[in-house]
């Protein structure tokens, strides 16, 4: 039985996008949702092996690269041969692999599981997530709507430090580039700056991959000014204008 829903043509683009930036013998940190669904699901398809799991949570995505003998530890330079994940949650069928081979796994508290100096000493480490807005900076919001709370900021930037720590490591944050307003309208979901009131989830210095349906954004070592064109190329075409004249007012592009 499944625990998620099927992908959507958005989520799938992003997939594709993220998919061709992992190398053999990655170490994955999968969030929940479409696009980390459908990152495993393309990987389990893939030439890649040897990948590795340390994750916050554990789910049927990973169960789906076991079964396609894409899961196999090898690689991690800590547990290795070794699923390290702090918690279980999916389908009856993860919980019985899980308890059917408990020899495969690590399951670990949350200061050994979330500890980005652990993280940064495994080589290849990926980190993918998902975010409500990101801003021409590359500063996201993962928590709200303005100031309404939607959750918790959770182990994200642990995930990120420890894949920016990691020799080849990378975080992603993924998401669509908009959303459909409830009048139908739609909404740009990279702003040229997170509004007052909302969170700042991840500072822009931690945020290294962007990934939206239009492409991966790549943030470290730019500029604000870099930081904003890579930002424009990636948000939906309807809103780049509109991105792209407050970026000349306020970074000189």
């Amino acid at each position: 039985m499944r625990t998620y829903k099927e992908p959507t043509a958005v989520e799938i683009e992003i997939a594709k996008h993220v998919v061709k930036e992992i190398p053999d013998g990655a170490v994955l940190s999968l969030g929940v949702g479409g696009v980390p669904f459908t990152v495993a699901n393309m990987l389990a398809e893939s030439d890649l092996t040897d990948l590795g799991c340390h994750t916050g949570t554990i789910s049927d995505a990973f169960l789906a690269l076991y079964r396609a003998g894409k899961l196999t530890n090898k690689k991690k330079e800590i547990d290795n041969g070794y699923s390290t994940w702090n918690l279980a949650m999916g389908s009856k069928e993860l919980y019985d692999w899980i308890d059917a081979e408990p020899q495969l796994f690590h399951p670990g508290d949350v200061d050994y599981v979330h500890s980005p100096e652990r993280m940064g000493k495994m080589k290849n480490f990926i980190s993918i997530n998902g975010g409500v807005q990101l801003d021409l900076m590359g500063q996201e919001n993962a928590e709200s709507a303005g100031s309404r709370q939607l959750s918790g900021t959770g182990g994200q930037l642990d995930f990120l430090e420890g894949a920016y720590r990691s020799e080849g490591g990378k975080g992603f944050i993924c998401m669509t580039s908009a959303r459909k307003a409830k009048d139908g309208s739609l909404k740009s979901n990279i702003v040229a700056a997170i509004p007052g009131g909302s969170t700042i989830s991840a500072p822009r210095g931690m945020v290294q991959y962007v990934a939206t349906e239009y492409g991966v954004a790549k943030l470290s070592g730019l500029s604000l000014r870099e930081r904003a064109a890579a930002m424009i190329s990636v948000a939906h075409p309807q809103f780049r204008e509109e991105l792209e004249r407050y970026a000349k007012e306020n970074f000189g592009l």
